[in-house]
């Protein structure tokens, strides 16, 4: 008993470095066979959830500076990466969590059960412009341009409705001055119909 033990006491500390050297070259054979990278995925949109949660605060919101778009860094094995294309990955940005400077946290995950190291986007907010909605209603206008036939006056021009209601961001909302529609009056020499496009104007 005493000679086996001491047979395995013997050189114990080379014995301990073989074991370590073993399995630190097995680690390295393996990742040799199938490495760990990182893969890039471009493109990817931000779906917005709970959009809700500003709606029922009578808010509006724009995103800024096309951060509802990111890409999303893969890290994993060579052997899970050949299996991750622009469809297996996705990101959300949930409005519930936005910060009080309108930041919304982007979250990345996999569209399957593939096991990878790290998943993470470039950018990790959604920046957003949060305004109250507002709405008002405009007086419709019908403005005339070109020139009736040579003996003809314009007679009374009526509209379906001389009202509209526009509803937007405040800060939008108030710029506009008015509605208006254009009605061309060349070559008219009867009663028309005529579907028109109504322009919201500016003070300029």
């Amino acid at each position: 008993m005493k000679k086996m033990k001491d047979r395995l006491m013997h050189n114990l500390g080379l014995k301990v470095m073989a074991l370590l050297f073993s399995v630190v070259l097995w680690m390295v054979a393996v990742d040799i066979n199938d490495p760990v990278s990182d893969k890039y995925i471009n493109n990817v949109p931000v779906q917005l959830v709970n959009t809700g949660t500003l709606v029922s605060q009578d808010k509006t919101y724009k995103v800024l500076n096309n951060t509802d778009t990111v890409r999303v860094i893969v890290r994993a094995p060579k052997s899970v990466l050949s299996e991750i294309d622009s469809q297996s990955v996705s990101a959300k940005a949930d409005l519930s969590q936005i910060t009080e400077d309108n930041q919304v946290p982007i979250v990345a995950s996999l569209n399957s059960n593939l096991d990878v190291e790290r998943l993470r986007t470039d950018k990790e907010y959604v920046e957003l412009q949060v305004e109250n909605k507002k709405t008002r209603q405009l007086a419709i206008e019908v403005e005339k341009t070109g020139k009736l036939p040579e003996g003809y006056v314009t007679g009374k021009v009526d509209t379906e409705t001389n009202t509209m209601s526009i509803t937007g961001p405040e800060s939008s909302v108030d710029l506009v001055e008015r509605a208006a529609v254009e009605v061309s009056l060349d070559n008219v020499t009867s009663n028309v119909e005529i579907e028109a496009t109504i322009r919201l104007l500016d003070a300029e």
